[in-house]
């Protein structure tokens, strides 16, 4: 696993996240 992949997991991560708080789905 490449440091670059994982920095962008966590990103995708952290938007999910954000995205899921704002319009948290059922």
């Amino acid at each position: 696993m490449t440091p670059t992949r994982a920095k962008v997991g966590d990103t995708v991560r952290i938007i999910v996240q954000s995205f899921q708080v704002r319009s948290p789905s059922v």
